[in-house]
């Protein structure tokens, strides 16, 4: 009797495993690969990733390329000064977005040449309290510069800061006794004098 039920149960072991087997085969046959919904999903998230990646590393680059130019203008401007014993007077947005290097007339100071055709390479100063703060920033051109409203004392402690499209450089703090409404020329033609 043992033997028949082995037989039995060997025999229905057999055919709920060919069962099984048979029904997993029909069942890859039916589900091979992935639906098309699922393709596009996994698609639109991989080009979503790539797109934000893209657009950092463009700003990555762009920084790149802006640093060393902002350094160059800023060793130009110092030079001025050693030699001159002043930093130069401030460039108007004309001046600037002409390419112009600060300076006086017939004394300017040299000024980077590899500026991006769609950037502007501008100096200024920026009286803020009882200190003037000078830098060079990097704009778009043919627009107003986006860091004018962000002037304050906290920008002129930093080196490099990206304020909104822009890219300033700080140079230097000093003491500085002119008021917003005069520019550091008039303020020094009256004779105020400023200490860095």
């Amino acid at each position: 009797m043992s033997t028949r039920r082995q037989v039995r149960r060997r025999a229905l072991l057999r055919s709920n495993s060919t069962s099984i087997t048979n029904s997993l085969k029909t069942r890859g046959a039916n589900q091979a690969g992935y639906t098309l919904v699922e393709l596009l999903i996994v698609l639109f998230i991989v080009s979503i990733l790539s797109s934000i990646a893209i657009v950092i590393g463009m700003g990555f680059l762009q920084e790149t390329r802006e640093k060393p130019l902002l350094i160059k203008a800023e060793a130009y401007v110092i030079e001025w000064k050693e030699n001159n014993g002043y930093y130069p007077y401030d460039m108007n947005s004309a001046a600037s977005e002409a390419g112009q290097a600060p300076g006086e007339p017939d004394n300017r100071a040299k000024w980077p040449k590899d500026i991006p055709s769609d950037r502007v390479l501008d100096y200024d100063h920026w009286p803020i309290g009882d200190r003037c703060y000078v830098q060079v920033a990097l704009r778009g051109k043919n627009r107003k510069p986006d860091y004018q409203g962000q002037i304050s004392s906290e920008i002129s402690q930093s080196g490099f800061k990206k304020i909104g499209r822009d890219m300033v450089r700080k140079i230097a703090t000093c003491q500085c006794p002119c008021t917003k409404q005069e520019s550091i020329q008039q303020c020094r033609e009256q004779g105020k004098t400023w200490e860095c």
